[in-house]
């Protein structure tokens, strides 16, 4: 088991070296200087004026959303107050044990997740329980985490096509599926706390049986 954990995150690492363009890396001034301080509040101003005016964009990237995620403390829970409110009904639950997800800092950190997702779709109904409780996905009693899902042919394209759109990678994941390792999808940090989560065809349409109605 600890030859595969080892093996997953070398596999995610390396799709993130692929995803990650040359020269990405911020080089901030020292704080004391009060220039490099001006500089550097000048600079997120204008990330997130800009991450404001090209997130409505992404539609001409990923068209509608195939599904809208949701963090929750207990899938169980939440699927049967979404059913008693909506009249929603669900597929059977899908655990992932052992996803191995890398952060932007270079931390790989590995995951369970216990998946509910609705027969209605889409877009569909996605709850997400995860173990540890980490962020994007992480929620409380009080508080539940949100993303729209896409589904796409092409996530290396994508993703570098919402980054280019000013939507920064916050996680990319990699699942063990029938002792393969694969690279399964990744999430963007959106606008008004709303992520946007892009996924794989090849791991993303099984999940809903097929994606004839779904993929261009």
């Amino acid at each position: 088991m600890r030859r595969r954990l080892v093996a997953v995150a070398a596999v995610i690492l390396s799709m993130a070296m692929m995803l990650t363009a040359p020269g990405a890396q911020a080089h901030p001034g020292s704080p004391a200087d009060p220039a490099s301080v001006d500089r550097e509040a000048a600079k997120r101003s204008a990330a997130q004026g800009a991450q404001s005016a090209t997130s409505a964009g992404v539609a001409d990237i990923l068209g509608a959303p195939d599904a809208m995620g949701i963090g929750v403390v207990d899938v169980e829970a939440a699927k049967a107050g979404l059913t008693n409110a909506t009249g929603v009904s669900w597929r059977p639950n899908r655990p992932t044990e052992n996803a191995a997800v890398l952060y932007p800092n270079g931390v790989v950190m590995i995951l369970d997740f216990n998946v509910g997702i609705s027969v209605e779709g889409p877009p569909y109904l996605v709850l997400d329980e995860v173990h540890p409780q980490l962020s994007p996905w992480q929620a409380s009693e009080n508080h539940s985490s949100y993303h729209l899902m896409y589904i796409v042919p092409d996530i290396a394209a994508t993703s570098a096509a919402l980054e280019a759109r000013g939507l920064p990678r916050m996680v990319t994941a990699s699942v063990v599926e029938n002792q393969d390792f694969a690279v399964a999808y990744a999430i963007h940090r959106g606008v008004n706390g709303i992520n946007i989560e892009v996924i794989d065809d090849d791991f993303g349409c099984p999940l809903i049986d097929n994606c004839e109605n779904l993929l261009p």
